[in-house]
């Protein structure tokens, strides 16, 4: 209801998405869960570009918008969703061009968090990116202790310390 609340008053006044869609900007949301932020922001961007080409919309969307989430559930509810609001856009490319394709969806099943995979492999080029004009969405509710040893619970800590040092000085 909170969330619901929020997202009603940041587009009653623009919010990120409204001044991401006039400027050309990018929109991350490295929490996801279940996509309400990145789908808010791909209906603003495509209500932006309205009186643009279906697939100028769909590569718009693509482009523009990133999602993460180390939860697969997460992720695959979030592309579910995402799909779901670009069909009416792709079903027109696809009249328009029967060999339109969607391509992939901008949801990453990784943790936003850690720069390459427990394998050594590099992030996904929209996370490595340092150019978005917005991070969006809301924390994610697992606490340190829930976390277990590994890459993200030092990820976890050096994030900590940094904001530690930060307000605590020199």
């Amino acid at each position: 209801e909170a969330a619901t609340r929020v997202d009603a008053e940041t587009n009653a006044r623009g919010g990120p998405a409204a001044d991401a869609d006039a400027r050309g900007g990018g929109l991350l949301d490295p929490a996801v869960g279940d996509g309400r932020y990145l789908l808010a922001a791909a209906d603003r961007l495509r209500s932006a570009l309205a009186d643009a080409e279906p697939t100028e919309r769909l590569r718009a969307v693509r482009e523009r918008l990133a999602g993460a989430s180390p939860d697969p559930l997460a992720c695959r509810v979030t592309e579910t969703r995402l799909l779901l609001r670009l069909l009416g856009d792709y079903r027109e490319a696809r009249w328009e061009d029967p060999t339109c394709t969607l391509g992939p969806l901008p949801v990453y099943c990784t943790d936003p968090l850690i720069r390459e995979s427990a394998g050594g492999e590099p992030a996904p080029a929209a996370l490595s990116r340092e150019d978005y004009d917005y991070v969006v969405g809301a924390p994610p509710t697992t606490l340190r202790r829930d976390v277990a040893d590994g890459p993200v619970a030092d990820a976890y800590a050096d994030y900590v310390a940094g904001i530690v040092e930060t307000f605590a000085g020199d």
